[in-house]
């Protein structure tokens, strides 16, 4: 997933039309994304830290170029690593508002529920859209049982 279909998703569960399987595999990809990135950001902090501690000038391109191919760590610019690690914090962005998503998901699905509100309709013609309120419809469905067949 990219970018905008992450926004995507994180608009549609505002909205309570996302399905809790759609944020649960949205989560697991942008947890094994941020663990990824961390992961090669580590690297180079490690590098400059190493450096730091030889008493190298972590700042001077050439040299730490050199430190990393010697660390078997993949030669990258300081304009790259903040790249990456802009797009770890954007990563880290969808990740925390996908799991707070997750955490206010309710399990309701309008989908389902105006369909059950237009099935009600079909059976009972005389009521009205304002009259659909749980005292009504527990009213409606006393004797006959007209809402059992659907899943309210």
């Amino acid at each position: 997933m990219n970018n905008e279909e992450f926004e995507l998703l994180l608009q549609k569960a505002s909205l309570g039309c996302c399905s809790k399987e759609d944020l649960l595999d949205a989560k697991e990809r942008l947890e094994s994304a941020v663990e990824d990135k961390n992961a090669e950001c580590a690297d180079f902090e490690q590098v400059l830290q190493m450096m730091s501690f030889e008493g190298k000038d972590n700042t001077n391109p050439d040299e730490v170029k050199k430190a990393m191919e010697s660390h078997g760590v993949a030669a990258i610019s300081r304009d790259e690593i903040k790249v990456l690690q802009e797009q770890r914090n954007r990563l880290a962005y969808y990740l925390t508002n996908i799991t707070g998503a997750l955490d206010e998901f309710k399990n309701f699905n309008k989908y389902t529920c105006f369909n059950n509100i237009r099935a009600l309709l079909k059976v009972n013609p005389d009521v009205k859209i304002g009259m659909i309120e749980k005292p009504v419809v527990s009213l409606l469905s006393g004797g006959n049982d007209i809402l059992s067949d659907f899943a309210l």
